[in-house]
C-alpha cells in the first residue's frame, strides 16, 4: 500500500481529492471512505512504491456547482479544499489528481477547460479516475472528459427534478417539507413502527409564536414585535445576533403553524389545505387568516402612500429660473412629498438647485385662492365680465384683420388679373411676366396662411371658451365638493382649473410662487421667511412667522392661556410676541395690528407655527439618569483630575468628541461650568464623591 508519511527518492506527488455533497451524507460517512479506498487501490496498482501523498482533500457537504475561491468575491461560497489543493499546484507541491469520478472534481460541462485554466499551468500532469479511463493530454481524453461531466450534470440536474416532483407531490398530500422555527423532527422513539417520522411542537418556541401573533394582530407593527423579542432574549430561528423584521413576517406567514399546506393549483393560485403530518396546532386557522388580511392590508397600504404618492400639479408646475417641469419627490428624511427642479443638478445651476419646495405648502396655496373665489361672488363675476371683454376684444380684432386680409387678398387677384391680360396682349415680355407671377405667388401664400392661422384660432376660441366655462362651474362649487372628492377626483379638478404654476427660490429664502386659474388674472404668493438679516425693523415684512401666528391666534379669539398651550410655550412667551407685533406695526393694542397686518397674515396660514410645537427636552428625563455613559465617563476623568485636553487620551476619543460630551453635561445639568456640573453629578448620585 502506498504510504503517505513518508517522502521516496523519486516520488510521484499525488492528491487525493474525495467529495458529498450533502451534509447527511457526511454524518453517515455513506461515500467518504469508500472514495478514499479506491483512489489508494488505483494509486498502488499504478503507481506502487513510488508514490506519495501529502495531503487528503476532502470537502464535505458542498455540492459540486460551487468552484475556487474568488478574492473579488469574498462572501461567494466556495469548495475550501478544492482551493487548497490549487494552492498547493501553484506551489510546486502536486503532480497528480486522483479522484474515483470526476464528477467529484466538477461538476460542470466544461471540466477540461477548467483543469487546463486552473491546475495544467501549475504542473498539473495527469488525472486519475478510478471508474474512468481519461487522458486530459489528447484532445479524444479532453472530449471524453467534457461529456462524461455533460452526462453528470444532466444526471444532477434530473435528479433534481424528480425530487422537485416528489415533494410536490408529498405537499399536495398534505404534508409539509422541512421544519421550521417552532417545530422539530421527531425521533424513532417517537414514531410509530415502520411510520414516517413527522415533525411536532417545541413548547417554549410555540408559545413565543402566539405571544407574536396575538400582538401583531392587537395593533403592534413588525419592527414593534422585533424589538420586543429581542428585549426577552427570544432565540432567533438560525442562532442570529438580533431578530430582523423579515424573520417576524415569514414566520407570521407560514401556514404550518395553523395545521395548514401551501400548495399551487393548476391555474397558478396559492390554496390552503389541511395538513397530514401532524395533529398538532400553534393556533387555529382563523388566526392565521386574519395575520394574512394585516400583512396584506399593510403592505397596500404602504406601497399607495409612500412609493407612489400623488401630487395634484403633475405637468403643470415649472421652475421659474429655468423654464422646465419641476419633478415630484419624496423625502424619507422629511416625510414629505417635495417640488424640486432637477436642472440644478444637470447643468450645475445654482439657482435652480435651491428651487426646492413642499408639494403641500405649494398645492395649499392654490386650494386656498380657490376657497375664497368660491366663497366671493363679486369677484368671480368681475373676472367673468373682464374675461368675455378681453374675448370679444380679441374676436373683433381678428374679424377686422380677416376683412383687411381678404382685401388684401382680392387686390392680388386683380394685379394677377391684370399682368395676365398685358401678357395674352403681347404688351409684355415673358421675364417681366414671370416676375409679377412670383411675387403674387408669395404674397398670396402669405395671405392664405393667415387667414387660415385665424380660422383655426376661432374654432379653437370655441373649445376655449367651453373649458373656461366648465373651469367656471368648478371654482363656483368647489368649497362645497372638494372635501368629498377622492384623490384622483382632486387632480383632475386641479388640471381643469389651474392653467399655470411657477415656482422661484429668492435669494431671501423665500419660495415665489405664481399661478394662474383659468378666466383669472395671475397670482403671486410667497412661501417662507426672510433671513433675520433681511427683515426691516418695522413694518408688515417685520413681522417673524412666530408674531404672526400669535396675533393671528388672538384675532380668532384665544386668549393668551389657550394660545400658548396650543403652541406649546409659556404665557410670557405669548405676550411677549403679542406686545413685538404691536411695536413693529405701531399700534396700540392687537386688535389694531391685526387690521394692519391680517391680510398679509391670512396668505401665510399654511407655514406659520400656529400648534404642534415640541418642547425642548427637560435636562432630567423622567426614569433615566440624567447623563449617559460616555458623558459620565469624561467627567468622572475630570473630576479625577485630568485635564480636558488629557481625557480624551484616555478614553480613545478625538478631542472634539469630549469637548461636545462635557458641553452636553453643563445642558442636561443645567450648570455653567465643569465644575459645577461635577458637583451636581455627586448631588444626583451619578459619580462619587472625590476626596
Amino acid at each position: 500500500m502506498p504510504r503517505s508519511e513518508e517522502n521516496p527518492t523519486n516520488p510521484v506527488r499525488v492528491a487525493i481529492y474525495t467529495r458529498v455533497s450533502s451534509d447527511e451524507q457526511v454524518k453517515e460517512h455513506y461515500s467518504l471512505d469508500t472514495q478514499r479506498a479506491y483512489c489508494l487501490n488505483k494509486l498502488d496498482e499504478t503507481y506502487g512504491e513510488n508514490l506519495y501523498i501529502p495531503h487528503f482533500y476532502t470537502d464535505e457537504g458542498i455540492p459540486g456547482r460551487y468552484g475556487l475561491y474568488d478574492p473579488n468575491q469574498p462572501k461567494k461560497k466556495h469548495r475550501p479544499e478544492l482551493t487548497r489543493m490549487h494552492n498547493d499546484f501553484r506551489d510546486s507541491e502536486l503532480d497528480v489528481i486522483c479522484v474515483y469520478r470526476m464528477n467529484r472534481l466538477w461538476r460542470k460541462a466544461a471540466s477540461g477547460e477548467f483543469l487546463r485554466e486552473q491546475f495544467v499551468p501549475y504542473g498539473l500532469q495527469r488525472v486519475i479516475s478510478c471508474t474512468e479511463n481519461i487522458d486530459i493530454d489528447t484532445a479524444s481524453g479532453r472530449f471524453q472528459l467534457n461529456v462524461t461531466a455533460a452526462m453528470g450534470l444532466f444526471e444532477a440536474e434530473q435528479l433534481g427534478e424528480w425530487v422537485s416532483d416528489a415533494l410536490q407531490k408529498r405537499k399536495s398530500e398534505g404534508y409539509t417539507i422541512g421544519k421550521p422555527f417552532g417545530w422539530r423532527m421527531q425521533t424513532d422513539g417517537e414514531t410509530e413502527p415502520g411510520g414516517r417520522r413527522g415533525i411536532i411542537v417545541v413548547p417554549e418556541q410555540a408559545e413565543i409564536i402566539r405571544q407574536m401573533a396575538e400582538q401583531y394582530l392587537q395593533g403592534s407593527s413588525l419592527r414593534a414585535v422585533t424589538k420586543w423579542l429581542d428585549t426577552i432574549g427570544a432565540d432567533t430561528p438560525r442562532k442570529a445576533r438580533k431578530w430582523r423584521m423579515s424573520s417576524v413576517k415569514r414566520i407570521l406567514q407560514n401556514p404550518v403553524h395553523a395545521g395548514l399546506v401551501t400548495i399551487q393549483s393548476e391555474d397558478g393560485t396559492l390554496e390552503y389545505i389541511q395538513g397530514k403530518h401532524y395533529e398538532q396546532r400553534i393556533y387555529p386557522p382563523d388566526v392565521f387568516h386574519q395575520l394574512q388580511a394585516r400583512i396584506e392590508r399593510n403592505h397596500n397600504h404602504g406601497a399607495k402612500t409612500v412609493s407612489t404618492p400623488e401630487y395634484l400639479l403633475g405637468g403643470l408646475i415649472t421652475c421659474g429660473h429655468c423654464g422646465r417641469r419641476l419633478n415630484g419627490r419624496y423625502s424619507k428624511r422629511l416625510h414629505a412629498r417635495l417640488y424640486r427642479c432637477s436642472t440644478g443638478s444637470q447643468l450645475n445651476e445654482p439657482d435652480c438647485t435651491r428651487n426646492s419646495e413642499r408639494a403641500d405648502f405649494v398645492e395649499n396655496l392654490i386650494i386656498d385662492e380657490l376657497k375664497q373665489l368660491a366663497q366671493d361672488a363679486d369677484v368671480r363675476n368681475n373676472a367673468q365680465a373682464e374675461l368675455e371683454q378681453m374675448l370679444a376684444r380679441e374676436q373683433a380684432d381678428d374679424q377686422k384683420e380677416t376683412k383687411a386680409l381678404q382685401k388684401r387678398l382680392d387686390k392680388l387677384w386683380d394685379g394677377y388679373k391684370f399682368w395676365a391680360r398685358e401678357f395674352r396682349e403681347e404688351r409684355c415680355e415673358r421675364d417681366e411676366y414671370d416676375v409679377h407671377v412670383s411675387e403674387f405667388r408669395s404674397a398670396k401664400a402669405d395671405v392664405e396662411g393667415r387667414l387660415r392661422e385665424l380660422e383655426q384660432r376661432r374654432t379653437s376660441d370655441q373649445a376655449r371658451r367651453a373649458v373656461l366655462a366648465q373651469a367656471a362651474r368648478v371654482v363656483e362649487s368647489f368649497e362645497h365638493a372638494w372635501e368629498g372628492l377622492s384623490m384622483a377626483e382632486r387632480r383632475e379638478t386641479i388640471q381643469t382649473v389651474v392653467e399655470s404654476v411657477s415656482m422661484s427660490r429668492l435669494p431671501d429664502r423665500r419660495t415665489e410662487v405664481k399661478f394662474a386659474l383659468r378666466g383669472f388674472p395671475e397670482v403671486v404668493r410667497y412661501i417662507g421667511r426672510r433671513s433675520r438679516s433681511d427683515r426691516p425693523d418695522s413694518g408688515i415684512d417685520s413681522l417673524t412667522p412666530v408674531e404672526q401666528a400669535c396675533l393671528y391666534l388672538y384675532a380668532q379669539g384665544s386668549d393668551r392661556t389657550t394660545i400658548a398651550k396650543k403652541r406649546g410655550v409659556s404665557w410670557a412667551n405669548v405676550n411677549t410676541m403679542l406686545w413685538k407685533a404691536r411695536t413693529k406695526l405701531g399700534a396700540d393694542t392687537p386688535e389694531e395690528a391685526w387690521k394692519i397686518a391680517g391680510e398679509f397674515i391670512q396668505q401665510n396660514l399654511h407655514w406659520l407655527p400656529l400648534a404642534n410645537r415640541k418642547r425642548k427636552r427637560d435636562a432630567q428625563p423622567k426614569g433615566r439618569p440624567p447623563l449617559t455613559k460616555a458623558q459620565l465617563e469624561v467627567l468622572s476623568l475630570i473630576a479625577d483630575g485630568f485635564k480636558p485636553k488629557d481625557a480624551p487620551k484616555q478614553l480613545g476619543r478625538s478631542a472634539n468628541t469630549a469637548y461636545v460630551q462635557l458641553r452636553d453635561c453643563r445642558e442636561r445639568l443645567g450648570v455653567a461650568s465643569t465644575q459645577e456640573a461635577i458637583k451636581k453629578a455627586i448631588e444626583l448620585g451619578c459619580l462619587t464623591s472625590r476626596p
